[in-house]
């Protein structure tokens, strides 16, 4: 989230002047932004179900792909776009209803204070690299910097 918001300076300046955009920004960012492998698990369809797609059979293992979800142009308008204080349906980074994480709170109030520490300590953080130089690792599930070059002019 750190490479994401360092990579839109006018995003990063926008919580520094105002820190109480932190929880709707890392919420829109949680939907943006795959945090592990929440895409792998298996359901079992409980009745047929059918769509645009075809007909999944009653019965049938089935691999939900949530990053697509959570981008999907019908659901969230711009769906791309960084948008903090989205209105509309919820994400599901965090999975829904019984298979919930159960340490979604904890995760998010772990982020939002890292921000909060970051843009009141070091309101100048900027990447010492343009952005596309970034060395990333892309894997199937998980894309994330593998190192992130940062600068700062001044401490606080």
């Amino acid at each position: 989230m750190v490479y994401t918001l360092l990579a839109a300076p006018p995003l990063w300046q926008s919580l520094v002047k105002d820190p109480s955009r932190i929880p709707d920004t890392v919420e829109e960012l949680l939907r943006l932004i795959p945090l592990g492998t929440n895409s792998t698990f298996p359901r079992v369809a409980g009745d047929d179900v059918d769509g645009s797609w075809g007909r999944i059979n009653a019965g049938s293992v089935v691999y939900l792909d949530v990053f697509a979800a959570n981008r999907d142009p019908a659901v969230f308008g711009d769906p791309l776009a960084i948008v903090p204080g989205r209105n509309g349906p919820k994400h599901l980074q965090f999975g829904y209803g019984m298979h919930h994480c159960m340490g979604a709170a904890l995760a998010r109030m772990e982020i939002v204070t890292v921000l909060e520490i970051l843009v009141a300590r070091l309101p100048g953080l900027e990447l010492a690299v343009p952005a596309v130089e970034v060395p990333g690792v892309h894997g199937t599930i998980l894309r994330r910097p593998a190192a992130l070059p940062v600068r700062w002019p001044s401490l606080r």
